[in-house]
């Protein structure tokens, strides 16, 4: 099964939203909103087949992050090669600057594997404040972990490997 925040099944569902959506909805901060960047730092823990991940980030309170596992191979130029191997970890909702998710990951293979943690705005429901800041497709996000591939939204993205 895919998940929102598999790379590929992220970019077939932003293409269906702008496809099918009506027009976008404009950051209520307006045009003069200055680019943020944002820091997002993640890390894993594994004990056994439990998995608990903690990030660290400058996104304010109430912000929604998104974090999935996989093996270190599953990806192939950003495309997933292989499904069974990505396991949605779900979302944390930020606080007091850190979040946390625990999940199972007995799924994936022994050896390196990874976790992926993403900001997106255009994805997950986000409060007001935080679309005043970042923009609904994060528009005003800048920095050296924004991923901007696709032109009509920006996340920011973390990862960290750990060992099965």
């Amino acid at each position: 099964m895919t998940n929102l925040f598999s790379r590929s099944g992220l970019v077939a569902l932003v293409l269906l939203c702008v496809a099918c959506g009506g027009p976008e909805k404009p950051s209520a901060a307006g045009p003069n909103v200055q680019s943020r960047s944002v820091k997002l730092r993640v890390k894993a823990q594994l004990d056994g087949s439990q998995i608990t991940v903690q990030g660290a980030t400058d996104l304010p309170d109430g912000a929604v992050v998104g974090c999935e596992a996989s093996y270190q191979g599953a990806f192939n130029n950003n495309v997933i090669q292989n499904y069974e191997t990505l396991i949605d970890l779900g979302k944390a909702t930020v606080a007091a600057e850190t979040f946390s998710l625990h999940g199972n990951v007995e799924r994936l293979p022994p050896g390196q594997n990874k976790v992926f943690c993403a900001f997106m705005p255009a994805i997950d429901e986000q409060p007001q404040q935080v679309y005043d800041a970042y923009g609904r497709n994060g528009e005003h996000l800048t920095g050296s972990n924004v991923n901007s591939a696709l032109e009509t939204m920006r996340s920011v993205e973390s990862e960290a490997s750990f060992a099965k």
